[in-house]
């Protein structure tokens, strides 16, 4: 059937099936060893939902294993004895995970467009994707890039030479994480307001021992504070408001202090930023700030200014 599409059809389909191959071994192979059969019948019940036979045979099985080996740092061995395939090393290496994690949003996302009419995902936008690849390729080869940046508070864009270390995802936006030249020190620049992105042919070293989690370890989103320490911050929930702060917490820091028929108390350990204001603000009154006194002064500003558009 493939052969009467034209040719970005089926390159397209070709890394679709390709992307699905490798989400179903992983999944299939990570909840235990598995035989040759029993991974073409995952592959096969994939083929109902994807609508392509994605079953191969032992040869392109054997090829498809050393594409994953490659992609994801994932080690799958045969055991003669038992007959069966299990995955005997992984890398810990979080670049690997989340390059799986995209696949597995990737196929998700295939998967939407044949079944739309039965869900309804939002309709958050997210833009700047269209750097992704650009900005990371800068990351892995250590090349500066230069872009142009747009900022809300100014109309007129600015150039920007950034060495770039990384990149974070935070409600619906990416950013690139890096050390400016112009402000010299280490800023977060959202991709959607970004103009072309152009990787230089400059080189930048790379600090050491810095990672994107923690770098941003006790902050509640891209805002980090300068010349600030994190605080204990505790927070007083009603007790409906509380089953999703503990299903979902706000925070890794987050611990329980109380959790009771009247409240759910918590304590965290971060920066009071501004983004993490605009949370506590989304929860109205079902959530009482109960330390520190400065945070519990700022919402307290905050809520009578709104309350004073109100009266106007």
């Amino acid at each position: 059937r493939a052969l009467f599409l034209p040719l970005h059809q089926i390159t397209i389909m070709s890394q679709r099936e390709a992307t699905t191959r490798y989400v179903s071994i992983i999944r299939t192979l990570r909840k235990g060893s598995a035989t040759f059969e029993e991974i073409n019948e995952a592959l096969r019940q994939a083929s109902e939902l994807q609508g392509d036979d994605l079953t191969v045979s032992l040869r392109t099985f054997q090829r498809i294993l050393g594409n994953i080996r490659v992609l994801f740092g994932m080690d799958i061995k045969y055991n003669y004895a038992n007959h069966n395939y299990f995955i005997e090393t992984e890398i810990a290496d979080p670049l690997s995970e989340r390059l799986l994690e995209a696949y597995e949003t990737i196929n998700s996302m295939w998967l939407f467009n044949e079944v739309s009419s039965y869900l309804d995902l939002g309709s958050k936008n997210i833009r700047g994707t269209e750097h992704l690849g650009n900005l990371i390729s800068a990351v892995r080869t250590r090349k500066k890039v230069c872009f142009s940046y747009l900022k809300f508070n100014n109309p007129d864009s600015e150039i920007r030479t950034v060495d770039p270390y990384g990149i974070k995802e935070f409600k619906y936006r990416f950013y690139l994480v890096g050390f400016d030249e112009k402000d010299e020190q280490i800023k977060t620049f959202a991709l959607d307001r970004m103009g072309s992105v152009v990787k230089t042919e400059s080189r930048f070293t790379y600090p050491e021992g810095f990672t994107i989690s923690e770098y941003f370890r006790d902050c509640f989103g891209i805002i980090k504070p300068y010349n600030e320490d994190p605080e204990r911050i505790v927070l007083s929930f009603q007790p409906e408001q509380g089953n999703y702060i503990k299903t979902l917490p706000l925070h890794r820091s987050q611990e329980i202090i109380i959790d009771s028929p009247k409240e759910l108390r918590v304590a965290l350990h971060i920066y009071p930023a501004y983004d993490f204001l605009i949370e506590l603000m989304s929860y109205g009154d079902m959530v009482k700030v109960i330390e520190p006194e400065r945070l519990k002064k700022d919402l307290r500003i905050i809520y009578q200014k709104a309350l004073r558009r109100y009266k106007k």
